[in-house]
C-alpha cells in the first residue's frame, strides 16, 4: 500500500481485492477511533486499475468506483481511467470558450485584452 495526503485529502494505492480494502478500511477505522477523526466514506472513491469489470465489494459502506472513461477532480486535477485525449481537453475547451465569449462581448483595448489573455484564459489552461 502507497499512501499519499494533502491537507484533508489521502490517496491510498492498494493491490485490488476485496480482502485487501477491508485491511485498509479497518486500519482507518481503528485511526479514526484512536484521533478522533471521521472518514466519509460517501464521498470517497476508488478507480478500478486491474483487468475486467469494476468490482461490487464495498459498495455497501459508502465507498464508490468512479467507472473507466469517466473524469473526476481530485486536488483541481481531473484524473480518471482509460480517458480519451479529448476528454481530457474538453472541460478546459467549454471553460476557455465560455470565456471568451464573455470578454469578446467588452469593448476593451489591447493593452487590456493582453492583460484578460495572461490573467484569465492562460491563468485558466494552468
Amino acid at each position: 500500500m502507497l499512501d499519499c495526503e494533502f491537507v484533508d485529502d489521502t490517496t491510498l494505492y492498494v493491490v485490488g481485492d476485496g480482502r485487501n480494502l477491508c485491511n485498509v478500511q479497518n486500519v482507518i477505522h481503528d485511526f479514526c477511533d484512536a484521533s478522533g477523526a471521521i472518514i466519509n466514506w460517501h464521498k470517497s472513491m476508488g478507480f478500478w486499475v486491474g483487468e475486467g469489470l469494476t468490482p461490487t465489494w464495498c459498495l455497501d459502506n459508502g465507498l464508490h468506483w468512479i467507472p473507466k472513461g469517466s473524469l473526476v477532480r481530485y486536488l483541481g486535477c481531473q484524473v480518471g481511467i482509460n480517458l480519451s485525449p479529448e476528454a481530457h481537453i474538453q472541460p478546459l475547451l467549454l471553460s476557455l470558450r465560455k470565456k471568451l465569449i464573455f470578454w469578446s462581448s467588452k469593448n476593451l483595448s489591447l493593452p487590456r485584452r493582453l492583460v484578460i489573455s495572461n490573467q484569465v484564459l492562460l491563468s485558466s489552461m494552468w
